[in-house]
């Protein structure tokens, strides 16, 4: 089930950059606070790259939904976002 923390992120977005719809849908089907240690989960679904530990940072949202979007992913890609 989509939260409404990704649904109002994906708004967030959207004012800033066009999403297409499927970005948009990838992007609210992930729960991006599994993907944020305990202590940040409630900066998950802010615009701002989280510091995780020394030098290791989680990609803002706008960021990952941008790249996502200029790769012009098919329904049979997949992606591995490192670092």
């Amino acid at each position: 089930m989509n939260s409404i923390k990704n649904h109002l992120m994906c708004e967030e977005i959207h004012k800033r950059f066009s999403l297409h719809p499927k970005v948009r849908k990838a992007m609210e089907s992930i729960e991006r606070e599994v993907f944020v240690p305990a202590p940040f989960k409630h900066f998950a679904y802010t615009l701002n790259a989280l510091s995780m530990q020394a030098q290791q940072y989680i990609s803002s949202p706008l960021t990952v939904a941008k790249m996502t979007q200029y790769l012009e992913i098919d329904h049979v890609d997949s992606v591995l976002e490192i670092g």
